[in-house]
């Protein structure tokens, strides 16, 4: 054997050795991604096996420390990498202009590739997050939208907070509280393990009792502080907010609620 060739290995040609592998990188033979590429992907893999690992998990103890790391990790990589409108039900607020997005409300607001299961302590982080250096869009939670009259706007804000509560809520570990103040209001809402809130579920008018005794009324707003998500406080406070949305549909006008959660002041939006 030569002084620069070493015994071949499986699935290498014989004399392959470090010098001859560049030649062929060289020529193009070898496809070798680009440091930055490797990054890319190499971030990719790790949140898709976060995903598949909190799936898993079913211990509520063992799961907080990977539902931090998923969402630190996603909030500090680059766009390139990821964007909170990755997720379900998260969507730019310079998307509500586009007709096909709205269009698309009608069907199935809950788009995005990858699954919305992050508690709300978490989620936060990525709603906080900058669309781009310098913009003021902003990332939304979306709680609902529906085809109405505009003066059911305070009716549908109405239920993209229950919607809100109910939701985080129930992905609290059992015998916790959502605890928090809507308008100077406080209200609890304890943990639980329903899925889907229509109208008439028991669990639905019992919310709406105790909004009703808090005195928390129909609005079109509301600011949400003092906010804590079980034994975790949520960072920032929250607005919850309902707008009429207008466009044009094979040249027949519509009109469209859409409720979401911000973490940003409604006078700041575009």
């Amino acid at each position: 054997m030569g002084r620069y060739t070493k015994r071949p290995t499986a699935g290498q040609r014989a004399g392959v050795d470090v010098r001859k592998i560049n030649k062929e990188r060289m020529r193009g033979r070898i496809k070798v991604k680009s440091p930055q590429m490797y990054s890319i992907s190499e971030r990719k893999r790790r949140l898709g096996d976060l995903e598949q690992e909190i799936s898993r998990e079913r211990d509520p103890q063992k799961r907080e420390p990977l539902y931090k790391k998923y969402a630190n990790l996603a909030a500090s990589c680059p766009p390139e990498v990821f964007t909170p409108d990755e997720i379900k039900g998260i969507e730019r607020y310079s998307s509500l202009s586009d007709k096909d997005v709205l269009r698309s409300f009608e069907k199935n607001y809950f788009q995005g590739s990858r699954p919305d299961f992050l508690p709300l302590h978490h989620l936060v982080k990525l709603l906080s997050k900058p669309v781009a250096p310098n913009s003021d869009d902003r990332f939304l939670y979306l709680l609902g939208s529906i085809s109405a009259a505009p003066d059911e706007t305070y009716l549908r804000n109405m239920k993209g907070l229950e919607y809100f509560l109910l939701t985080f809520a129930g992905r609290m570990p059992t015998g916790h509280y959502l605890d928090l103040e809507a308008d100077k209001r406080r209200v609890q809402i304890q943990s639980h393990n329903e899925n889907g809130f229509q109208d008439r579920d028991v669990i639905v008018n019992q919310l709406r009792s105790q909004l009703h005794v808090a005195r928390i009324n129909q609005s079109d707003h509301y600011t949400l502080r003092r906010i804590k998500d079980g034994n975790h406080k949520v960072s920032v406070p929250l607005h919850i907010i309902a707008e009429q949305r207008r466009y044009v549909d094979d040249g027949s006008p519509q009109i469209i609620m859409v409720s979401y959660a911000t973490t940003r002041d409604p006078k700041l939006i575009l």
